[in-house]
């Protein structure tokens, strides 16, 4: 709250947060995309507000804010494929089950990796889902301050790059955890200073 308020953020967001860690808690999965879209603003979103929202920017607070949501749903989307064998493990389907439904995917085929067309399906949908929401968050180039931009290049690249991690491992994702390589971070990090995503 102090840190907030000394920087000239909203107090509600870290306010928003602590509420939505108490959410998180209790977290056990997704029904529908209204669900998902729900825990995202009150999760996912606040969260990017306290550090995101730090950020100097060049466009007013609401439109900054809405960017940040923005990369908010991306990240989490990203999140929800990455971490997916983990949460699986915990008791967290990441993935509303109407998708799954839609799909002709139960939730044991999802978490033995049963090589499927529609688990293919399923999971090369949300992985375009979240490219697509990472790549309107991009707009976030242009709304902060040159020197600022570094910083937001590595944090998308890292995003995309998991992305591709999970193209590559395929159905495999819900059985084997997917880890950050340490010497890929660190490249990502180098080349953060060109628009070229690793």
């Amino acid at each position: 709250m102090h840190t907030a308020q000394t920087c000239g953020l909203s107090p509600q967001w870290a306010l928003d947060q602590l509420e939505g860690m108490h959410i998180d808690i209790g977290f056990t999965g997704f029904t529908t995309e209204a669900d998902y879209q729900a825990y995202v603003d009150a999760v996912t979103w606040p969260g990017a507000m306290i550090t995101s929202g730090l950020i100097p920017h060049q466009v007013p607070d609401h439109d900054f804010a809405q960017t940040c949501r923005v990369l908010s749903d991306g990240i989490q989307r990203t999140d929800n494929l990455f971490d997916m064998a983990d949460d699986l493990r915990e008791g967290r389907m990441t993935l509303p089950t109407a998708d799954l439904d839609r799909h002709g995917v139960t939730r044991r085929e999802l978490a033995l990796g049963v090589d499927t067309p529609g688990l293919r399906a399923l999971l090369t949908a949300h992985v375009r889902t979240a490219r697509e929401a990472l790549e309107r968050a991009s707009r976030m180039f242009d709304e902060v301050p040159p020197e600022f931009a570094p910083s937001v290049r590595c944090l998308i690249g890292l995003y995309h790059h998991r992305l591709n991690q999970v193209v590559d491992r395929g159905v495999t994702i819900a059985r084997t955890p997917v880890r950050d390589d340490p010497l890929t971070c660190l490249r990502l990090l180098a080349s953060a200073r060109t628009p070229v995503f690793a």
